[in-house]
This record gives structure tokens, sequence and C-alpha cells, in this order.
């Protein structure tokens, strides 16, 4: 490549420097040589002119001469001519003689109207155009191809000197014009090829020097003029001119008239034999400028032989070092500059090759710290105990830490992150990281709602990651699982609940405890003095309800320092009639529609008497506020047996509870209801003695609206036994 480019480069800079101005000065030399040759030309081709015009004139002169003296006084002819009829034997023999003597083609008398009257010679016709013309003039020229002979025919009027009058018989001879022709072909200038052609008034070929067979075939013919000469006044005109002749050829051509007659000559030099010197000149030329580049080229080969290989070996030992290859073969210098280049480019293969080497080392070293610090990051990454992931711009995981796939599985990396914490089917615009690609700034969220998948609550923190540009490329995310830290937090706060509902019932007990203690014991005194009395059902009522509110004083002092129950056997369907003889009362129940399907024949439980009632009592309070609002309430309470216990619930058509409270309606404090309507404890108080009892109790919605509080308990046969106390605070 480089040899082809130098020796292009060296070729075309010895062609600017010697072709060029080479060319150049050829070109000038031709055409001054051109000018220089059809000046000289044109200079020649008008002398020709002029002289072949004024030996044409000198030709016709001597021929009106001769025919003036063949017109001479001559008595013998005179008599003849007059005789009538004349005597063609005497008068022919009389005109063969002026024939022999003046070398004629043909000599006779006509008459003024063109008809023959005596004639010699083979040339003559019978009849001739009529004449009448009184002086000698010119018929015309005449080319009999046969004889391969032209004659130019002259006429001149035969007068008697007795009689002046309009003659009336003319003399014709016809001259040789064969011979003037040749003289003409043999006039012209070798070294200018001219051609010369006679033309008459009608511009028809009299005769002229071209070839014979030519001329035959011109001859009588209409000449086209070339377009110089075809201007009114180019008969006076003695200028060469430029043109193409009737056969195509650039010509130098001169028209010039004759004295003598009507006619003109035309003289007529190709281009090509008038420039014949100049193509001999361009010839010698290409020959130089051929040689002048076959040395040139030789220059080139010797040049790249001695300057283009070595660089060439150069350049391939120049591209074995890029390649890390410091052993190439580097040419033998020579004691020139080429020979300095090799011999610096040798000593910076020496330096170059110390310096790669050390460069490997270091190289080597800095790629090995590289890699472990690579290593010990990917560690750390992956040690992190929490989820980390990192995404691109579209949202899509590119890198995740072994938590994640843990978690999430193998299949995450491509994946939407939103898909992976959010679900299938979620859109982006969702998802928290588009909210920090949109504003750019680093978001942290605490879920509320477990996975849907994994069932545990995330805390997420999203930070934009940005390149060395300060553009956006992803976002990196972080989830730490915080389900136990959340059951911790709610068992905190429910045993400070327990804690606040344990002093509240010990308030309650003791402010409670002794005025209910008071009013039992009247009561009881009031059953023995009035046992016939008409109010001992009241008495026994009253009775009955103080040991119902004792018991739920009882009751919540065991839910704040979780006692020891006393167990005995449990009649669901009495406990239920407890409740119901117990909410009799509100008023509300007389606009419900009230519906009681309770078996008589369940087994028995197990557990504080009373406990159920107060279960029940809350229930059937809940399901009337509940349908306080309802245009025609309806409540219904079932309880059936089933194969491992018994099962009961509480269903109304009230207005029901919202999904995300359904988890916090049996916690204590917690309601739904207005101000002043409601502690928040009965849930609380009644989910305790289920799981007291050993049994669950759930909330689900009714169709069409509405709530069912659902209750499973199970059958024992053993007394309970609670769990140990616990310290309220």
């Amino acid at each position: 490549m480089i040899q082809s480019r130098l020796q292009s480069k060296l070729f075309l800079m010895m062609m600017a420097l010697a072709i060029i101005p080479l060319l150049v000065f050829v070109g000038l030399t031709e055409y001054t040589q051109r000018q220089v040759l059809l000046q000289t030309a044109q200079q020649n081709l008008r002398a020709l002119a002029r002289f072949q015009s004024l030996q044409f004139d000198e030709f016709l002169r001597e021929k009106k001469q001769l025919l003036h003296a063949l017109s001479a006084k001559d008595i013998a002819l005179t008599k003849q001519l007059n005789q009538a009829p004349p005597n063609r034997a005497s008068l022919r023999s009389l005109l063969q003689q002026k024939q022999t003597r003046g070398k004629l083609s043909a000599i006779g008398f006509f008459r003024h109207n063109g008809r023959r009257i005596v004639s010699t010679g083979t040339t003559l016709p019978h009849k001739l155009a009529p004449l009448t013309q009184r002086g000698p003039h010119i018929l015309g020229v005449v080319h009999f191809s046969k004889a391969s002979e032209t004659i130019l025919r002259m006429a001149i009027p035969w007068r008697d000197r007795r009689e002046p009058r309009t003659p009336e018989t003319f003399l014709v001879v016809d001259f040789p014009f064969s011979l003037h022709v040749r003289f003409l072909q043999e006039k012209r200038a070798p070294a200018f090829k001219v051609n010369i052609t006679l033309l008459d008034q009608q511009q028809r070929v009299v005769c002229g020097s071209i070839a014979l067979s030519h001329t035959r075939h011109l001859f009588g013919k209409t000449h086209t003029l070339p377009s110089p000469f075809q201007t009114p006044h180019t008969g006076t005109a003695l200028l060469p001119q430029r043109y193409k002749n009737q056969r195509g050829i650039m010509s130098l051509g001169m028209l010039i008239p004759l004295q003598e007659t009507h006619w003109k000559l035309l003289v007529e030099l190709s281009e090509e034999h008038a420039l014949a010197s100049l193509y001999t000149l361009r010839r010698h030329s290409l020959i130089l400028i051929f040689g002048v580049m076959c040395f040139l080229i030789l220059m080139v080969g010797l040049f790249s032989r001695q300057v283009v290989q070595p660089l060439r070996q150069l350049l391939a030992a120049t591209q074995a070092f890029a390649r890390g290859q410091f052993d190439a073969t580097l040419p033998t210098p020579p004691h020139d500059e080429v020979g300095a280049l090799i011999h610096a480019f040798e000593q910076m293969r020496t330096e170059l090759r110390s310096y790669y080497t050390e460069l490997e080392e270091k190289v080597e070293h800095r790629t090995h710290k590289l890699v472990e610090a690579q290593r010990f990051s990917e560690l750390l990454f992956q040690a992190i105990p929490d989820v980390i992931l990192v995404t691109d711009k579209a949202l899509r995981v590119v890198k995740a830490n072994k938590k994640a796939f843990e978690l999430f599985g193998e299949d995450i990396i491509g994946r939407y992150c939103y898909h992976l914490f959010e679900g299938e089917g979620t859109e982006h615009t969702q998802c928290i990281a588009h909210q920090v690609l949109t504003k750019g700034q680093p978001i942290s969220v605490e879920d509320d709602v477990p996975h849907p998948q994994l069932g545990e609550l995330f805390y997420k923190d999203f930070y934009p990651i940005h390149n060395q540009h300060g553009e956006m490329i992803g976002v990196l995310e972080s989830a730490k699982i915080i389900t136990q830290r959340k059951m911790m937090m709610s068992q905190i706060i429910h045993r400070e609940k327990i804690a606040a509902v344990g002093l509240m019932a010990s308030g309650v007990a003791h402010e409670i405890g002794n005025p209910l203690a008071s009013i039992s014991a009247l009561v009881q005194r009031l059953q023995r003095k009035g046992k016939d009395s008409p109010f001992s059902q009241t008495y026994d009522e009253l009775y009955e309800r103080c040991h119902y509110i004792s018991g739920i004083l009882e009751t919540l002092s065991h839910y704040a320092r979780k006692e020891p129950l006393q167990a005995s056997p449990l009649d669901l369907h009495k406990e239920a009639e407890r409740a119901m003889a117990l909410v009799r009362f509100d008023k509300r129940l007389r606009r419900v529609q009230l519906d009681v399907a309770i078996q008589q024949t369940l087994p028995l439980l197990w557990g504080k008497d009373g406990t159920l009632s107060q279960v029940f009592t809350n229930l059937l309070i809940n399901a009337l506020d509940a349908t306080e609002d309802v245009t025609s309430p309806q409540i219904e309470l079932k309880a059936w047996p089933t194969r491992d216990g018994l099962r009961f619930s509480v269903r109304d058509n009230g207005h029901g509870f919202q999904e995300q409270d359904k988890d916090k309606l049996f916690e204590p404090f917690f309601t739904t209801k207005e101000a002043n309507k409601g502690t928040g404890l009965g849930l609380a108080i009644c989910k305790q003695i289920i799981e007291d009892l050993g049994g669950t109790i759930e909330v689900k919605h009714a169709a069409p609206q509405g709530a069912i509080f659902e209750v499973s308990l199970p059958l024992r046969q053993a007394p309970i036994h609670t769990t140990q106390p616990e310290d309220t605070q």
C-alpha cells in the first residue's frame, strides 16, 4: 500500500515538474507553428492564385490574337463564301490548311442562327446556339470523354469589307485545351497539393487540376461554392478563406475572377497538406513525451527500490510492534536519511519494549488489585441481608444480590421491579421507582399491606443512579423485611393497651365492685323478706343482673391479669338465652327482625360460666348498632355442631366494615362507631374469651350487605387451665 501510494505521488510530482511543462511547451510550439504554417500557406496560395490567373489570362489573349489572325482578310475564303451555293469542298480544303498551320482541333463556318456551313475536324457539331456577339468571344469548353480530349471553343464574326453590314457568318475555332489542363496540373506546388478549378459564369466546372476521372464527372455540372465565396462581392475578393469543401475537408481557398472572361479561378489547399510539417512535429513531440515518461517510470522504479521498499519493511515492523511483536525484522539501514530513520526506529523499539514490559507488570498488578476489589465489593453486595436491586431507565432489573434471588427466584434479571414488589399486571406509573426517575430524588416507603406472594412487609429505599455526565441511568432499590419488627411493635402496642385495660379494669372493679356488693346484699335481703311479695320475681332478676355485672368485672380483671378461670360445663343454648334476656330491654330490638336458630341438644363446653353470654351480648349489641340506620334491619343468630366442636354466628344487614379495618377490629380501643358510642373493648374481650376457650373468631362480609361474626369452639372433656399470669406492665 505504501509502495503504491509513494510511487503514485512521486510519479504525479515528476509529471507535474517535467511532463506538464513539456506539454505546455509542445502545445505552445504547435500553436505557434500552426499559425506560421497557416500564414505561409495563405501567402503561397495568394501568390499561386494570382500567378495562375495571370497565366490563364495570357493564354486567352493569345487565343484571341490567333482568332483575329485567322479571321484576317482571306480573299480565297471570302470568294468561296460569297458563292451561291458555296463550294464546301474548296472551303474545307482551305480550312484544313488553317487548322494545320494553327494546330487547331477544328475550324468551321456557321450561320448566325448556329447552323454549320462547313467545318474540319470532329469536334464541331452540326448546330450551335445562335451567335450574336460581334467580337471574338468564348463559346465554352467542351470535354469529350471518349477521346479524352478537352477543347476551348471560340467564335468571331466573318465580315466582308465591301459589305460592313451585320455579319451572318461566324468563324468557329476549337483550340485544344487539354494541354493547358495538364499545364495547370504540373504547376501544382508539391508542398501545398493545390487544386485549381475553372468555373464559368453559371458556376459550372470548366476544368481543373483534380484527377481526370473526377474532372470528367464534374465537367459541365454546377459547382457549389464554399460559403465564404457566396456573397455578392466574392468576385473581387483576393484574401484566402478557411472553410470545409464539398468532401468535408477543412481547406484554404481563394476565388479570383479572370479579366478576359466572366470565368473564375478557384484555388484550394487542404489544411492537412498545409500543416504536414506540423503533424510531423507532433509525432516527434509524442515520441519525446513517451521517452520522458519511460525515463520517469524508470526513475520511480529506482526510487521505489532505494526508498519505498525499506519504508514498506519499516511499516510492516511498525504494525508488528503495534500487535506487541517486538522481534520483527528491520531492513538493513542505508547511509542516508532512510537509514537514520531506521536507526531511530530501532532505538524506539528498544525503549518501547522496556516500557511495554514495565507497563505489563503494572497492569497485571493493578488488574489483580482491581479484581480483588471487585470480588470484595461483590461479596459485600451479596452479603447484604436486605434485598438490593439495580434497574435501568425502563425499570428492568439488571443486577440483584443473593437475598433478592432467594426471595423472588433466579429469573428476576430482566423483569420489571414493580412486578416483583407489587405483582404481575401492575402499571409502571404505580411504582415508586418511576417517581424517583421523574423527580430525581430518593424516596423511602414502608409497606402497610403484605407482599401478595411472600406475605412479608418491606421497608424500601429508592435512590437514583447517575453516570459521570450527571445523566440518570437507573434506580438502586433496597428492601428490608420488617414483618417481625411490625409484629413486635404490634405486640408492644397490644401489651401497652392491655396494661391500660388492666389499670382501667382495676379502677372499674374497685369503684363499681363495692357499690355492686352493697346492691347485691340489699337485693338478697329483699329476696329473703319478700318471698311471698309480688315483686319477688323482680328481686330475682335484679340479683341475676348484679351477678352478671359481677361476672363482667371478673372478666375484666381476668383480661387484664390473665388469672386462671374456674371451669364448669357450659350450655351454649342457655348462654344465648341469658344474652337474649339482657338485650331484650334494648328498645332498638323492637324494630329488628331477629331470627334465632339454635339446636336444643348441643354438646356441653368447658369454660367460665357467663363468658359466652358476654360474647353473645357484645355481638348482638354491635349488630343493633350496625342496623340502626337500616330501613329493614335483620339479625340472625345461629349455632350448630361440627365434627370436632361447635360453631355459632351473628349476622346483620347493617353498614358492614371496610376491608382495611378487618385486621384491626379485634384490637383494644379500635372502634368504627361514632364518639360516645363505643370504647373499642367489646370485640377485644370477645376474642380473648374465645381464645381462652381454645376457639377462633373471624369476621367476613355478608351478601348483599352487612357482616357475619363466626365463632368456632372445640369440644373438651377436662377443665381448662389458662396460661400463667403476665406482668401487666
